[in-house]
């Protein structure tokens, strides 16, 4: 057994030296923007996606200079599900046709497979560090130090006094005399 949990409320010693942004528990207000016009329109799962990462609390936080990497995390969506939708060889026509040219379509068919899987395990890697990029990853999120604000403070909840810290002070001076 490792011993007593330590106090949430007791005050830090070394307080971290790095500044927090605050996002809003509501998500980003305002309108969603446009896609930027310089890459290849979005599709249905890009779109889909654009407009779902727009209204979470992280985009709020999105600099203009992040456009560009929400807008290729949108087109990886696209990415995937072109890759999902590719055409598959149906086993009875194979059967239909003849020996040398079922030699070649199966040929084609394990390239098309390879390149498929390869494809995906290349467009999940690029996807994940996107995602850490803007902060939507439990690791980009805490690397950019990022806190969602609460909607509401508990009534309960009192903000510690540096009065707490010196009759705590007292105790330990008043133990030590």
């Amino acid at each position: 057994m490792s011993g007593p949990l330590s106090d949430p409320n007791r005050l830090r010693r070394n307080k971290p030296n790095f500044t927090t942004t605050s996002l809003p528990a509501g998500g980003r207000p305002g309108p969603v923007p446009k896609p930027p016009a310089w890459r290849a329109p979005l599709g249905a799962a890009g779109l889909a996606w654009w407009d779902w990462a727009w209204k979470l609390p992280e985009a709020a936080a999105w600099s203009p200079g992040q456009l560009v990497f929400a807008a290729q995390r949108a087109s990886l969506e696209d990415q995937l599900l072109a890759l999902h939708d590719a055409p598959v060889l149906d086993v009875a026509e194979l059967l239909d046709i003849e020996p040398d040219q079922r030699t070649d379509e199966l040929e084609w068919l394990v390239r098309t497979l390879h390149r498929m899987a390869a494809g995906k395990t290349v467009l999940d890697r690029e996807a994940r560090e996107l995602d850490d990029r803007l902060g939507l990853s439990a690791k980009g999120f805490t690397a950019l130090h990022w806190k969602i604000e609460a909607a509401e403070a508990p009534a309960e909840a009192k903000p510690r006094t540096s009065t707490a810290k010196r009759s705590r002070m007292k105790v330990i001076d008043g133990g030590a005399a």
